[in-house]
């Protein structure tokens, strides 16, 4: 059997395991357990990282550029997707939204940070939603 993050997963118990697609929830930090009439044995922990297809790309030799009036950043973009960017100085606080409902413009989104931007010093995230997720 699998388990994941200490769980078993459902249906793992026979000596073939396939899933024929898997979501980036399932994600985690997986374990084989065979038992027989000798005993159990168990398997390193290893993990498992599921990709999401539609994540964002980045070429980090242009996504964050500065500009005279703040922080340009660069990301691909596509076809009916909608983009929110978020900003914070430290990580443990949380992002704050600085823009929202940018619209795709294919092939490459541009967003100047010129409130932020001006400090030079901080983190961004980009929320990548469907048109129909608003």
């Amino acid at each position: 059997r699998f388990t994941r993050n200490g769980t078993t997963v459902q249906n793992s118990f026979s000596p073939n395991y396939f899933r024929g697609s898997a979501s980036v929830f399932e994600t985690g930090t997986f374990q084989i357990i065979a038992t027989n009439i000798m005993g159990t044995v168990s398997s390193a922990n290893f993990t498992v990282r599921v990709l999401d297809p539609n994540a964002l790309q980045f070429n980090l030799d242009n996504a964050l550029t500065p500009t005279p009036s703040g922080i340009e950043l660069r990301w691909e973009s596509g076809k009916d997707r909608v983009f929110d960017v978020y900003w914070t100085t430290n990580l443990n606080n949380g992002f704050i939204p600085i823009a929202t409902n940018l619209p795709a413009a294919p092939p490459t989104n541009v967003f100047t940070d010129s409130v932020y931007g001006t400090e030079r010093q901080g983190f961004y995230t980009i929320r990548l939603r469907e048109i129909d997720d608003e």
